[in-house]
């Protein structure tokens, strides 16, 4: 096959590590990058490298950004519909049907009343849940996104 090539000078040995490949045209467009901006600091443009290490790092960050948006939303999704929705509507109706069917009105009340509950514990253990499994990073993340 033959030994991996680095985008760096030298022909040393990729490190995978450290996000090097084996990819000739990314290590080309690596090296042509690399010439391009040495060429630039040298007729007296500063901040070229840092500028090309942004704009190298930007679509990065946008596809981690969607990806964690669309992992929100696939997990919101799984979810189902939420108990505590369900009760709400069957409070007034069990208290309704309590005048016309009084078992049948009362047994829908409290239906209505266990599943609110339900649904208050479930809400309240997902929150404390996602607060303590929540990745500190991602607010910084987020946040350097939007400045």
């Amino acid at each position: 096959m033959g030994s991996l090539e680095s985008p760096r000078a030298g022909g040393a040995p990729a490190d995978l590590d450290r996000g090097e490949t084996t990819d000739p045209q990314i290590a080309d467009l690596a090296r042509r990058l690399n010439e391009a901006i040495e060429a630039a600091e040298a007729s007296g443009h500063p901040g070229v490298r840092e500028t090309a290490i942004e704009a190298l790092k930007e679509p990065a960050r946008e596809r981690a950004l969607a990806e964690r948006q669309a992992e929100g939303l696939a997990r919101a999704a799984s979810r189902g519909m939420n108990p505590f929705a369900l009760g709400l509507p069957l409070l007034p109706v069990g208290v309704f049907m309590f005048f016309l069917f009084p078992p049948v009105g009362l047994m829908i009340f409290l239906l209505g009343c266990v599943s609110c509950l339900v649904g208050a514990v479930q809400a309240v253990a997902g929150g404390i849940r996602g607060r303590l499994g929540a990745d500190p990073g991602i607010g910084d993340q987020v946040g350097s996104e939007a400045g």
